[in-house]
C-alpha cells in the first residue's frame, strides 16, 4: 500500500533510544505480544527460506516438509501462528536470549532485513496508526519493554530510531524527519519513499 502521506509524531520519536540485543528469555518480549500479519508476496518470500529458517526453528519441519504457520485472516492477509508459550513461530533461544530466526537468516543470506523480516517488527518500538490519516510515532507499549529507555528531550534522534525510520521509509525521508527535529518542531508531515510496515 502506497502512503500519500504521513504524519510524524516529532516529540514521541525524540523521546527514547531502543537497543535490542535479543530480550532475556523470561522478561516481557516483544515477539510474544502482538499478532503479526503479512501478506502474500511477504509470506511467499518468507517460506521460500524455510530450509534455512528451521535450522534455528526445527519444529517447522514435519515428515514430509513444513508445517502451515500462517492463518489466512483477510484476502491478503495472513496472521503469523505463535507456540503454546506465545511467542512467535519464528522466534529462538540462543544464550537464553529470544531471537529473530528471519532477522538471522536475512543477515547470512545478505538480504536487506526487510525481504524476510515483517514490516511491524521491522518498525518496533515505532508504530504506524492503522488507518487513515496515518500517524509515525512509538509503539504505546514502548516504555514496558527492557529494550526501549527514556532520553532527555533534544533536538536530535535517536541513532537507533534513525535507523529504524530509515530502514522503512527510505533514506530521504528519514533526513527530513531529522531536519525537522533539528527544527525544534513536535510534528511533520511527510511523503515517505517507501513503506515495509503496511
Amino acid at each position: 500500500m502506497k502512503i500519500e502521506s504521513l504524519a510524524v509524531d516529532l516529540d514521541a520519536l525524540t523521546m527514547f533510544y531502543h537497543a535490542c540485543s535479543g530480550c532475556p528469555q523470561d522478561v516481557f518480549c516483544c515477539c510474544a505480544r502482538y499478532d503479526i500479519c503479512i501478506n502474500t508476496r511477504e509470506m511467499e518470500r518468507v517460506v521460500a527460506y524455510f530450509p534455512q529458517v528451521a535450522r534455528y526453528v526445527p519444529q517447522l519441519m514435519t515428515d514430509d516438509g513444513f508445517d502451515n504457520v500462517f492463518e489466512e485472516i483477510d484476502k491478503d492477509l495472513f496472521r503469523i501462528d505463535t507456540r503454546d508459550d506465545d511467542l512467535c513461530v519464528f522466534a529462538y533461544h540462543q544464550q537464553r536470549e529470544t531471537r529473530c530466526a528471519l532477522h538471522r537468516v536475512a543477515l547470512e543470506q545478505d538480504l536487506p532485513i526487510h525481504v524476510l523480516k515483517p514490516g511491524a517488527c521491522l518498525l518496533w518500538p515505532l508504530a504506524l496508526s492503522e488507518t487513515a490519516p496515518y500517524t509515525l510515532s512509538m509503539h504505546v507499549d514502548a516504555p514496558r519493554f527492557a529494550c526501549n529507555h527514556p532520553r532527555p528531550k533534544q533536538k536530535s534522534l535517536h541513532p537507533s530510531i534513525h535507523a529504524i525510520i530509515t530502514t522503512v521509509f527510505g533514506q530521504e525521508f528519514a533526513h527530513e524527519v531529522t531536519e525537522a527535529v533539528r527544527q525544534g518542531l513536535a510534528s511533520v508531515e511527510l511523503v515517505p519513499q517507501r513503506n515495509y510496515a503496511l
